[in-house]
């Protein structure tokens, strides 16, 4: 991912991850490269992070459990 280039993953053939069912939508979350940091977008789609709604951006680290929809799709393990 191109310094400051988006990412979407959703329910769509257009996001650059698609997914199907369980309630995820097209663009459902979007993700952001800055530097050597890759950064949620906060959502109004349902996406929660380590059990909490993301509403600002959050920087990707080890330990955060993501849920998109009504689907875990990612579990990352703590260091």
């Amino acid at each position: 991912i191109d310094n400051g280039a988006q990412v979407t993953l959703g329910g769509s053939s257009r996001d650059h991850l698609a997914f199907s069912g369980g309630g995820i939508r097209g663009q459902h979350l979007r993700m952001q490269r800055n530097g050597s940091q890759l950064l949620f977008l906060p959502s109004d789609k349902g996406v929660v992070i380590n059990g909490s709604p993301l509403q600002e951006i959050m920087p990707l680290e080890h330990g955060l459990r993501l849920e998109v929809g009504q689907k875990t799709i990612w579990a990352f393990p703590p260091n």
